[in-house]
C-alpha cells in the first residue's frame, strides 16, 4: 500500500507543468551567418585514425581511444617532473609539457530541438563546438618559428551528452593557459535568427546560442586539484600506474565545480544571478564535493537539487505548509528582472480571458505584442547591466500606461505581452488611443539610463475577428502586426485587423 506521504508526493507531481513537446516539431533553418569552421590547426592536430568522427568537423565521439590519449596528456607533466634526465634531455631544449581542457555545455539543446527541429539542434552543437574552438584560438599567446605551437589536439563530444563538448589541448606553455583562460572571461552566447516556409509566406523566429564554460588545466591552483596531481605522482614514483578512469573522472569533477564558479562570475544573458539560481548552484556544488566516489554526474546531481525542490514541496502539502506551494507557484509565474508576470502566466491568463469574457459573456479581448526596437543594439553599445536597466523601466512604462483591468507580461526577451478585455465596447476610436498610448509611454519617458532612448513596435490583434477563432489565433494576429510594424519602421502600432479587414 502507498504511503500517505507518497500519495501526496504523487498529487504534487501529477499538478506541476508537463513541457509541452510537439510529436512533429516543425522545421526551420538557420539564416544568421555562421562561422563555418574550426581554426585549421584543430582539424590538422585533432585529427586521428582511432578516433570516430561525429559529422562536426573533427569533433570526435568519446572512447577507449580518446580517452587513453586523455589521460596520458594528463599524466605526462607529472611524470616529466619526477623522472630522471636523460643525457639528451640535458643537451636538448624541452618541449612544453602543460595541458588545458575547456568543456563547453549548452544551454537548452533540447528545447532548441523540441521547437524548430533537429537541423536547427545539429547546428546549434556545430555552432557550440566551433565558437569555443575558435576562442580557444584566439587565446593561444602565439607560435614558434611559424609553427603552430600546440601539439596535441582530443576535441570530443563525452558519452551520452549532446549538450557538451570538451577540448584538450596537450603540449602547451603556461603563458598559453594564461592565455586561453583570459579569453573566457565574457559569456558565450549569439543570436540565431530562423525561417520557416516559402518565399511570400516567410515565418521568422529566433533562439539564443549560450553556454557555460568549465576550464581545467595543469596549473589549476585549486587545492583539491593539487592533491590528485599529488596522488598521481607518488603513485608514478613507486612505479605503480595510476587508476586512469578514476584520474581522468577527478579532474572532470573540478572541472564541473569551476564550470558553477565561471556561472556565477560571468554575467551572460542566460544565466541566472537570482538568490534561488545561487541556492541551486550552491546545493550541486556540494552534492559533488561530498561525492568521493566520483559516481554522480553534473546533470545527475541537478537532478537530485531538483527532486529534493519537489520532495520539500510535497511534504510542506502533506503537513499542512501549503503557503510555501502557494509561493513557489507564484515564483514559476514571474519574471524576476522586470517583476511582471511571465510567459507561463500569460498563456494561463489569456486561456481564462478566452473562457470568461469571450466564451462566458460574449465580450473582446485585445492582445497586444511589443518589442523593444533595436535592443540588441543597446546590449552591445552599453552593456548588459544598461540592457536589463532598461528593460525594467519599459515595463515600468507599460504598466502605468494600461487599466487597471489590463494583464501585462514579459513574454520572451525584450518582447512584452498585454491582455485588454473589452476595448472594443469603448469605441474604435477611444480603442486607437488606449493602444497608442502604450507606444507614447516608452518613447517619452524620461525614467531611462543616460544615452539610451528607447522605443516600441507594437501590434495588435481583437477578438471578434472572422480570422480569429481561438488564442493561438489571437497570439499569431499580433504577431503578424507586430512584424509589420517592424516592416513599417519601427515605432509604431499596427493592427491585425487593419492588415485584414473583415467582409
Amino acid at each position: 500500500m502507498q504511503t500517505e506521504q507518497a500519495i501526496f508526493m504523487a498529487d504534487l507531481i501529477g499538478e506541476l507543468p508537463k513541457p509541452d513537446v510537439p510529436k512533429d516539431p516543425p522545421r526551420f533553418r538557420v539564416v544568421t551567418p555562421i562561422k563555418a569552421d574550426l581554426p585549421k590547426e584543430f582539424r590538422t592536430l585533432g585529427q586521428s585514425e582511432n578516433l570516430s568522427p561525429d559529422g562536426m568537423d573533427t569533433i570526435y565521439r568519446e572512447n577507449a581511444i580518446s580517452l587513453h590519449e586523455i589521460v596520458e596528456g594528463i599524466k605526462r607533466p607529472i611524470y616529466t617532473k619526477i623522472k630522471e634526465p636523460t643525457e639528451s634531455d640535458k643537451n636538448s631544449t624541452p618541449l612544453p609539457g602543460e595541458w588545458i581542457c575547456v568543456s563547453g555545455y549548452l544551454h537548452d539543446l533540447q528545447k532548441v530541438v523540441d521547437k524548430f527541429g533537429p537541423d536547427v539542434g545539429t547546428i546549434y552543437r556545430q555552432w557550440g563546438a566551433k565558437a569555443i574552438g575558435n576562442r580557444i584560438d584566439q587565446g593561444i599567446v602565439g607560435d614558434e618559428g611559424g609553427k603552430y605551437r600546440i601539439k596535441r589536439i582530443v576535441p570530443i563530444w563525452p558519452e551520452r551528452r549532446d549538450d557538451e563538448c570538451e577540448m584538450w589541448l596537450f603540449g602547451i606553455t603556461k603563458e598559453d593557459i594564461e592565455g586561453i583562460k583570459a579569453n573566457f572571461l565574457k559569456p558565450m552566447e549569439q543570436k540565431m535568427e530562423l525561417s520557416q516556409g516559402e518565399d511570400g509566406e516567410m515565418k521568422k523566429a529566433e533562439t539564443y546560442f549560450e553556454a557555460s564554460i568549465g576550464v581545467i588545466s595543469s596549473q589549476d591552483k585549486d587545492p583539491e586539484i593539487q592533491a590528485i596531481f599529488k596522488e598521481t605522482e607518488e603513485t608514478l614514483k613507486r612505479g605503480d600506474h595510476p587508476d586512469s578512469p578514476r584520474l581522468l573522472a577527478q579532474v572532470r569533477r573540478r572541472m564541473l565545480l569551476n564550470r558553477l564558479i565561471w556561472e556565477e562570475e560571468v554575467d551572460g544573458r542566460g544565466l541566472f544571478h537570482t538568490p534561488i539560481a545561487a541556492e541551486q548552484r550552491k546545493r550541486i556544488r556540494e552534492i559533488l564535493e561530498e561525492d568521493k566516489d566520483i559516481k554522480i554526474s553534473l546533470s545527475e546531481a541537478k537532478d537530485q537539487v531538483n527532486q529534493k525542490t519537489i520532495l520539500d514541496m510535497a511534504l510542506g502539502a502533506h503537513h499542512g505548509e501549503r503557503e510555501k506551494r502557494k509561493v513557489a507557484e507564484e515564483e514559476a509565474r514571474i519574471d524576476h528582472l522586470t517583476g511582471l508576470s511571465n510567459r507561463r502566466a500569460f498563456e494561463e491568463r489569456l486561456n481564462e480571458e478566452w473562457e470568461l469574457v469571450i466564451k462566458r459573456f460574449g465580450g473582446s479581448l485585445t492582445m497586444l505584442e511589443i518589442d523593444i526596437d533595436h535592443f540588441k543594439d543597446i546590449n552591445d553599445k552599453h552593456g548588459h547591466d544598461v540592457g536589463d536597466e532598461v528593460l525594467k523601466r519599459v515595463a515600468n512604462a507599460i504598466k502605468e500606461s494600461v487599466r487597471e483591468a489590463d494583464f501585462v507580461a514579459r513574454i520572451g526577451g525584450e518582447e512584452f505581452g498585454v491582455l485588454m478585455p473589452g476595448l472594443n465596447q469603448v469605441g474604435e476610436q477611444e480603442k486607437k488611443e488606449l493602444i497608442e498610448r502604450v507606444r507614447k509611454a516608452v518613447e517619452e519617458s524620461k525614467d531611462y539610463p543616460e544615452g539610451a532612448s528607447p522605443t516600441v513596435s507594437i501590434g495588435a490583434a481583437t477578438y471578434p475577428n472572422g480570422k480569429i477563432k481561438d488564442p493561438e489565433a489571437l497570439k499569431k494576429g499580433a504577431d503578424t502586426a507586430l512584424y509589420k510594424a517592424k516592416e513599417e519602421g519601427r515605432n509604431k502600432v499596427v493592427e491585425f485587423e487593419d492588415l485584414n479587414p473583415q467582409g
